[in-house]
């Protein structure tokens, strides 16, 4: 949902609701957050400057997921081993 958020802030509703649609579409499963994923997560903030909190707890719960691939437009997904960040602007 971050896009939308994002997308309803720049003024751009129809883009952020259309954005959330594509990304319910493709995805099969919600995943809950764990003690673990937060831990990791502290971890990769010390590590990757310019990273948020957010990002960090879904990137952790990515990688504790065996998880390849991450659908983002952020770029600082870019520096996590174990991720290939996927822009949802490009499907």
């Amino acid at each position: 949902m971050k896009n939308y958020f994002i997308d309803t802030n720049l003024k751009k509703r129809d883009f952020g609701i259309q954005m959330v649609e594509n990304t319910l579409s493709i995805i099969h499963e919600v995943l809950p957050v764990e003690k673990s994923d937060i831990v990791l997560s502290m971890h990769l903030l010390k590590k990757h400057q310019g990273i948020n909190v957010r990002d960090a707890i879904h990137a952790a719960a990515a990688l504790r997921n065996n998880f390849k691939y991450i659908l983002s437009v952020d770029k600082h997904f870019d520096k996590i081993k174990g991720l290939q960040r996927v822009d949802p602007l490009s499907l």
